[in-house]
């Protein structure tokens, strides 16, 4: 028995794209947690210049604690490859909040 989801924490971050990525992410996971959740708190951070790496992308990851101490977890990504187009932030964080 997983028992009722209790709260929400999470992080959001971007590498060397806009830190408004991260954002749109945290606001698109809330418009669909908040719904069912008061109490969902998601961090986002932004990686720049050299500890950033070399690729760029965004990701987002969330976790849920339950009344019996069950965690379940989802995370999503976006990556860069060659030409192709990066999946929309606001995809990413409402199919994040969707599977877990």
């Amino acid at each position: 028995d997983e028992g009722m989801v209790k709260h929400i924490r999470g992080v959001s971050y971007s590498t060397r794209v806009s830190p408004h990525m991260a954002n749109q992410m945290v606001d698109a996971a809330h418009g669909v947690l908040n719904r069912l959740l008061p109490d969902v708190y998601i961090f986002t951070d932004h990686y720049t210049g050299s500890e950033s790496g070399k690729s760029p992308g965004y990701r987002i990851s969330l976790v849920a604690e339950t009344t019996t101490g069950c965690i379940l977890s989802s995370e999503c990504m976006a990556t860069h490859s060659g030409a192709s187009e990066l999946e929309l932030p606001e995809d990413l964080g409402t199919q994040a909040a969707m599977s877990l």
